[in-house]
């Protein structure tokens, strides 16, 4: 396990996390730098925070679990790089002096659990951590409510709540599998539990809403199909014993996978809606 901290360390230097630190004290100022990001990209660049909430709690618990370790490694780095992504694209979204304190408190919180994940996987931190992301969950999707009801046309805002559900299957895909890896490990077993069986209700009931949507070019019902399939895989994997090797990598496998797709799918929204009503 040493060499695998070592690894992450190396991947993610104190002074990338500084840096990322810094972004939030600038975040108004760079506004003006670069070209202003559409609603629609706010909104999903917000909504994006919420599955990497969860994921980097999930790669930290594999770490400690000693599943797929280099998997998870690049997991972590990818989360880090993402995070700074998606801050510096919203430092150029037309915002609200509100909502410009919100993403600043929610980017102080993401510092704090990039820190922490950063640190040696130990089994007995995994509350710490589970803590923080899921603190880092609650502010990102409060701030992506609010960017969905930026607009005042009612049309702009429908649309946006269509990118925040499409996005919020990325976030439900990767806390299936940190709450997962948390009862493996005996960590807060019955909520983890709980959790699972009620974002599987919750995956299934959005899955149905996002098939009914007006907006569906043929590439977004080509995703909606695999997504379908794979959710089925990866609803099968989360019944798996907990304490079985190959059934942990089977979760680590299926819930990258079904992520993978439930961002194309949210970014095929994000594009639909962009030529149907413009740059919101």
């Amino acid at each position: 396990m040493s060499s695998a901290s070592g690894a992450i360390s190396g991947q993610m230097s104190r002074r990338s996390l500084i840096r990322l630190a810094v972004l939030s004290l600038a975040l108004p100022a760079a506004h003006s730098a670069y070209a202003e990001i559409s609603l629609a990209t706010a909104i999903n660049r917000c909504a994006r925070f919420r599955a990497l909430s969860q994921r980097g709690a999930k790669a930290y618990a594999q770490l400690a679990l000693n599943v797929m370790p280099e998997a998870a490694q690049k997991t972590l780095a990818t989360v880090q790089r993402l995070f700074q992504q998606g801050f510096e694209d919203l430092a150029q979204a037309s915002l609200t002096p509100d909502l410009v304190k919100q993403i600043a408190v929610l980017q102080g919180e993401a510092t704090k659990l990039l820190a922490l994940i950063n640190e040696k996987p130990k089994l007995e931190q995994l509350v710490m951590v589970n803590t923080q992301a899921d603190k880092v969950l609650s502010l990102a999707h409060k701030a992506t409510e609010a960017l969905s009801q930026a607009s005042a046309s009612a049309s702009k805002a429908a649309s946006g709540k269509i990118i925040d559900m499409a996005g919020r299957q990325r976030m439900l895909s990767q806390r299936m599998a940190k709450n997962y890896y948390l009862t493996a490990a005996n960590v807060n077993l019955t909520a983890a539990t709980q959790q699972i069986q009620q974002d599987k209700i919750e995956f299934n009931a959005a899955m149905a809403v996002l098939i009914k949507t007006p907006i569906s070019t043929n590439a977004i019902r080509e995703d909606l199909e695999l997504c379908s399939a794979q959710w089925f895989l990866f609803e099968g994997a989360l019944d798996l014993p907990r304490n079985r090797a190959d059934a942990m990598k089977n979760v680590a496998s299926t819930s990258e996978r079904l992520l993978e797709l439930t961002n194309s799918l949210t970014d095929k929204y994000e594009k639909a809606l962009k030529d149907v009503l413009g740059n919101v």
